[in-house]
């Protein structure tokens, strides 16, 4: 705020100019995570289908979908796509992004079973409170926290949103783009929950050096150890290490939090079936 006054003249200097921003990492109040797509499935299932599926599917905020009126939703177009009002965009800027089929199937329904003006909201009784998400969340079958801590609210429907397109393998940038951020390392870190990346299917499906067309799995598991040529090193016992290499990390853990006041999400606290079961984007 000071920064601003200064630019406008209104205060001859900035008390805070050598004031250094304070270290948040580790210190965040809690961990959000995503969903997987089995508990998104299950939250579908629940009476606010339509509301979760356009959170799901485009990572809307909670003022965005408030806000959202149906001349900004073009579904009958070649590409369907969607524009965020500028007066709720934090970048204050139109950012037209596309809509996924499965959504623009539910939000034509939704249409055409009323009468609707372009200035009609799309969801006139506003996105509920938090004591009514955490009870759809509960009757689903979704745990409030996880064993290890971490949480999931109605912001985390951007971030089950942003990690699937991670999981999709969708480039940084285009990811980048559909999250409407203006800094990659929100996308990339703060929005993406690595819990859910697929990270030993990964490394499992990288090519081997070997030309000799050895399984490498199956060296991991006779427990190779360090070349006798090294004196005096005695032999790496790795026999476990295939156990851990096929472990499922498809479940999502953990996930970096804490900066939510700058970037958008609920109370000052940062933050993928038939069809939901596609990752096209």
């Amino acid at each position: 705020m000071f920064s601003w006054l200064r630019k406008q003249n209104r205060v001859a200097a900035n008390p805070f100019e050598l004031v250094s921003k304070v270290d948040a990492p580790g210190k965040e109040s809690f961990y959000r995570r995503a969903l997987n797509d089995d508990e998104a499935r299950k939250l579908l299932a629940v009476p606010r289908r339509p509301l979760y599926l356009l959170a799901l599917h485009t990572g809307l905020r909670r003022g965005e979908i408030n806000a959202l009126r149906w001349g900004d939703l073009h579904l009958d177009v070649t590409n369907p796509f969607y524009v965020v009002p500028v007066a709720k965009s934090k970048s204050r800027k139109e950012q037209p992004r596309p809509l996924h089929y499965e959504l623009v199937r539910e939000l034509q329904a939704m249409k055409s079973a009323g009468k609707v003006t372009p200035d009609t909201l799309v969801f006139p009784e506003q996105v509920p409170a938090m004591k009514v998400i955490r009870a759809d969340f509960k009757t689903a079958g979704i745990p409030l926290v996880d064993e290890r801590g971490h949480r999931v609210d109605f912001h985390a429907l951007r971030m089950t949103y942003i990690t699937r397109l991670q999981r999709a393998g969708v480039s940084p940038r285009e990811a980048m783009e559909l999250a409407r951020h203006s800094d990659m390392r929100l996308t990339m870190k703060t929005y993406t929950d690595a819990a859910a990346l697929p990270l030993a299917a990964t490394v499992r499906g990288l090519p081997a050096f070997d030309d000799s067309q050895i399984d490498s799995q199956t060296l991991v598991a006779v427990s190779q150890s360090v070349s006798p040529s090294v004196i005096g090193v005695k032999a790496i016992k790795v026999g476990k290490t295939i156990g851990n290499i096929d472990e499922n990390h498809e479940e999502s853990l953990a996930v970096t939090a804490g900066h939510e006041n700058k970037n958008g999400g609920e109370r000052g606290i940062r933050t993928p079936g038939t069809a939901f079961d596609r990752t096209t984007v």
